[in-house]
C-alpha cells in the first residue's frame, strides 16, 4: 500500500509575480494563508531550535521558489534572521524574485566548486531586513555530483549556525536526485503542490524516499493557483 502525502500545513491561492511579493507576504488579505504558514514555522520549526527546511515538489510548476521567497520575506519582516538558498542548479529563479546587486558574482555553484568562499557568497537583501541570498550563481546541468561530498554539508551546517532558518530552493525531485540529497543533509522538509498540476502518488514516492533518508517531513503548501 502506498504511503499517503504529508498532512497540509495551509493551503493559499499562489500569485507568479515578484513585483508585489512584499505587499502579497505582509498586507494583501490573499496572503493571509502564506501568513498561517510563517507562524506555524516559527512555533514547530523555529522555536524547536529547527535551523534549516528544504522546499520540494516533484516537477517543475507546483511555485517552490514563489513559495520559498515568500515565506522568507515574511519570516524575515517578522524580526528572523532568515537565509535563502538557491540550490536549483539546472534552472534557478531565485535573482528573479529578488534582483541581486550589480556586484554580486559568486553563489552556491562557485562555493561547491571552491571558487569562492561562504561569506562572499551570501548577499543581504537591501529592501528586506534580516533576508540574506545566497544566489544559485548559474547554471550546471552536471552539478549533481557537487551536492554528494561533505562540501555542501558543510555550507548548510555553517549557514544554521549564522542565521534563524535557512529556506533552501531546491530543483524538482522527480528529475533530479540531488532534490533528496539536499533535504537529507537539511534534515526537514516541506513539499510544494500546486492543485490540478501536481500528483498525489508522486508525493507520497517522495515522502517515501525522504523518510529512507531520515528526513522528516513537516507538511504540504497547497498552491491553488
Amino acid at each position: 500500500m502506498s504511503p499517503s502525502p504529508p498532512r497540509a500545513i495551509t493551503e493559499f491561492r499562489l500569485q507568479i509575480s515578484p513585483a508585489p511579493l512584499i505587499d502579497f507576504a505582509t498586507r494583501a488579505p490573499e496572503g493571509a494563508p502564506l501568513r498561517t504558514t510563517a507562524l506555524f514555522l516559527q512555533q514547530e520549526h523555529m522555536q524547536r531550535g529547527r535551523r534549516g527546511l528544504a522546499l520540494c515538489a516533484p516537477a517543475y510548476g507546483a511555485g517552490v521558489t514563489f513559495v520559498t521567497a515568500a515565506l522568507a520575506v515574511t519570516l524575515a519582516l517578522d524580526g528572523g534572521n532568515i537565509l535563502i538558498i538557491d540550490a536549483n542548479l539546472h534552472r534557478p529563479q531565485m535573482q528573479v524574485m529578488f534582483p541581486p546587486p550589480e556586484h554580486a558574482g559568486a553563489g552556491l555553484l562557485q562555493v561547491l566548486r571552491g571558487e569562492a568562499d561562504l561569506v562572499s557568497a551570501i548577499e543581504r537583501y537591501e529592501q528586506v531586513p534580516n533576508l540574506s541570498l545566497m544566489y544559485a550563481g548559474g547554471e550546471d546541468e552536471n552539478g549533481a555530483e557537487l551536492f554528494d561530498g561533505p562540501g555542501f554539508e558543510q555550507i548548510i551546517r555553517d549557514c544554521q549556525r549564522s542565521y534563524d532558518l535557512v529556506l533552501v530552493d531546491t530543483p524538482p525531485a522527480n528529475r533530479f536526485a540531488e532534490s533528496r540529497r539536499i533535504a537529507a543533509v537539511t534534515g526537514y522538509a516541506a513539499f510544494v503542490a500546486r492543485r490540478d498540476r501536481t500528483y498525489s502518488t508522486d508525493l507520497a514516492t517522495l515522502a517515501r524516499d525522504l523518510k529512507i533518508n531520515r528526513v522528516e517531513v513537516i507538511g504540504t503548501i497547497l498552491n491553488e493557483g
